[in-house]
């Protein structure tokens, strides 16, 4: 009902004058738009509902992308270590017994690589200070073989940080030269970083497939890291290409002996004796020949200690040999 403002009469819903006084009436109120309003706002403010299912398969998206990027450091990890993350550790050389019964085991002595070791000290990694400070004037103007000369000069005379950095300044001027990324093999050898020496040796063998001496020395660290089996690859490759080297021929030996083939390990010692006689070889020789039972052959081989020796434990370790076998044979 719509009440007239000036008599006070009812008309009913939509007149426009009042029966009564003929007085126009007001408009009735617009609440059409306010009620449209409200419902907008309340559409637009839905009640969201978050469930298990949602925040699993959010978990899941999560461990998904955790996965990918593991794999992905893994990747650049590989492609940036050659895929040699760590060798196994490096064993203790492996005591190799004499004949059974015999009391007297063999001695330690340091593996031969292709040039002699100085005496043993405490070894710390030399500290680079740049080539600047520690090349001198004159060898900027030397070619790399000059300098790998150099090289080995100064570490000879234990100035390994000197040495370290003619190397390098020798493959600043020719990145494929092959005899220094085997000089920078052997110094990181020489320090026990094996993994770091490998990666050199490989890249002196990538530029020189025939350089020996990375062939050989490789052998060595996988020996000493127990993968007998490279070893052997590299330890007979370096001996099929220079057969007349009796350091090869002696390394080749020691591995035969610790793998238990006898009969090779025999006649590579053999050739390096007949190569160059040695104390070392002559009693790696006579144990060889006293597991094979030979016992002449190890008479005569540890009669050789003996006189090419002045090392007091290999001449001690002799005579007890010598006195236990002619106990033996008799």
């Amino acid at each position: 009902m719509i009440l007239c403002p000036l008599c006070g009469a009812e008309n009913p819903d939509g007149s426009k004058i009042c029966a009564k006084c003929s007085t126009e009436l007001p408009k009735p109120e617009n609440t059409a738009p306010a009620k449209e309003k409200a419902q907008g706002k309340a559409a637009a403010k839905p009640h969201v509902r978050i469930t298990l299912k949602d925040l699993s398969r959010d978990f899941v998206d999560l461990l998904w992308l955790l996965l990918i990027l593991l794999l992905i450091l893994i990747g650049f990890l590989g492609e940036s270590t050659n895929w040699t993350f760590q060798f196994a550790q490096v064993e203790k050389p492996i005591q190799i017994g004499a004949l059974v019964a015999l009391p007297p085991k063999r001695v330690q002595h340091p593996q031969k690589i292709y040039a002699s070791r100085p005496q043993q000290y405490k070894r710390s990694f030399p500290r680079m200070l740049g080539i600047h400070h520690e090349i001198p004037i004159t060898a900027h103007y030397l070619s790399p073989e000059e300098l790998y000369r150099e090289s080995r000069t100064q570490f000879n005379r234990e100035h390994y940080d000197r040495s370290l950095s003619l190397l390098k300044h020798a493959l600043q001027i020719d990145p494929t030269f092959s005899k220094a990324y085997f000089g920078l093999g052997y110094i990181y050898s020489f320090f026990s970083m094996k993994n770091t020496a490998v990666r050199m040796y490989q890249m002196a063998l990538r530029f020189d497939p025939q350089n020996t001496q990375a062939i050989n020395n490789l052998g060595i660290i996988y020996m000493q890291s127990g993968n007998f089996h490279y070893a052997s690859q590299f330890l007979k490759q370096a001996v099929s290409l220079e057969p007349h080297n009796a350091a090869y021929q002696y390394n080749l030996g020691s591995l035969l002996i610790r793998t238990g083939h006898f009969h090779g390990a025999m006649q590579a010692l053999r050739a390096s004796a007949q190569l160059h006689p040695s104390d070392i070889t002559y009693n790696d020789l006579a144990i060889t020949y006293e597991h094979l039972g030979k016992v002449h052959e190890a008479e005569s081989s540890w009669r050789q200690v003996l006189h090419l020796s002045k090392n007091p434990i290999l001449i001690k370790q002799a005579t007890s040999h010598l006195q236990y076998l002619q106990t033996y044979s008799g």
